[in-house]
């Protein structure tokens, strides 16, 4: 992955799950769950180490081995967790994208070789978000095609510009 002697790109981490598990913490704690604040963002913080892709039933069954009740009130609170870090990982990669000035070079109607899955695929950019340094590409190989709206987010890193000499290697 080439940052063009950037700085890496954001990823979830110790601080984002903080600020994460304080907002969460304490919409459990003004719930009523019956624990202090700083308890309720404690343990968000332990259960969200391994555990943040669930649905809000099944992190509300983690807090339960914490001595929460976990009621439909937390399970509503607890669907939220994906939205709110979602928001704060964005909220990081757009202050990286202005702090070190990243800029995708590439344009729309651009062919690239992009990262997908766990192999490299040829597609097309149709969309440039400068904000988070995504391009949206149509990859046809995946059933993907330009007359409809799905798109795959690629991070700009992880897109390469088709020249010829790819194409050369390619048709090898």
């Amino acid at each position: 992955m080439d940052l063009f002697g950037k700085e890496p790109r954001p990823h979830f981490n110790d601080t984002m799950r903080r600020e994460l598990s304080e907002i969460i913490g304490k919409e459990i704690h003004e719930s009523g769950q019956g624990k202090d604040l700083e308890k309720c963002v404690d343990d968000t913080f332990t259960i969200l180490e391994y555990a943040s892709n669930e649905n809000g039933y099944e992190l509300a069954k983690l807090y339960e081995e914490y001595n929460y009740s976990p009621d439909s009130n937390l399970v509503d609170i607890l669907d939220g967790v994906d939205f709110e870090k979602s928001q704060i990982e964005d909220r990081y990669i757009r202050k990286w994208v202005v702090n070190d000035k990243i800029e995708p070079t590439l344009t729309i109607n651009d062919k690239v070789i992009v990262k997908y899955g766990s192999g490299r695929r040829e597609g097309i950019i149709t969309a440039i978000k400068k904000e988070t340094a995504v391009y949206h590409v149509c990859i046809e190989s995946a059933g993907q095609n330009l007359k409809d709206s799905r798109r795959t987010v690629i991070n700009y890193e992880d897109a390469e510009l088709i020249t010829e000499k790819h194409e050369t290697q390619n048709t090898n």
